[in-house]
């Protein structure tokens, strides 16, 4: 009898080691989308179903970060919030490029002793070349890439936090504010 999808891979799969610190990546990406998102509510002075309402609309990771990058360039008070926003930016960016990375694409390789997994992946941009990034890529790698996603999350919700503390209340920047119906 045939293995289903699922016996296949929870018994079967030679890339099983990667499932724990790869579901844990993707958990830890899901969070920080979800901060970024609301950190572009506070720097737009939303409401929590306004902002939900606008995050339907915003699909793209990418161009979350540089509607984020503009809006807290354009809104943010005080030269400490201002000095973390370039280390955020590049944080974000490469959470995103890990995230893709490690995410997308079939796993294809495998080393003899099995400490090794690998994709083959080509970028077309400089010459055809060959990703190494995901050539040869251990468990631990993946749970690094993990904690720095972790952690760019909390460092965003972090700076989210000090600037809500440090314009409030929320919209006072705005000289129009649209109240918003409890119907």
């Amino acid at each position: 009898m045939a293995n289903t999808p699922k016996e296949y891979a929870l018994k079967v799969s030679e890339f099983k080691p990667l499932y724990e610190p790869l579901g844990a990546l993707v958990m830890a990406f899901a969070d920080l989308e979800a901060t970024l998102t609301f950190t572009i509510d506070a720097l737009m002075g939303l409401t929590h179903p306004e902002g939900r309402a606008l995050e339907v609309l915003m699909v793209s990771f990418s161009a979350r970060i540089q509607l984020f990058h503009t809006l807290a360039l354009m809104h943010t008070r005080g030269k400490a919030l201002q000095d973390e926003i370039p280390d955020l930016i590049s944080r974000l960016d490469l959470a995103y490029t890990k995230r893709n990375d490690l995410v997308h694409g079939a796993w294809s390789i495998i080393s003899k002793n099995g400490d090794f997994f690998g994709k083959i992946k080509y970028r077309a941009k400089g010459g055809l070349k060959q990703n190494e990034r995901v050539h040869k890529v251990s468990t631990d790698d993946v749970w690094d890439a993990h904690k720095f996603i972790f952690v760019t999350s909390l460092k965003l919700a972090k700076w989210r936090d000090t600037f809500n503390r440090s314009h409030y209340p929320p919209g006072v920047w705005r000289p129009v504010r649209f109240p918003f119906s409890d119907k």
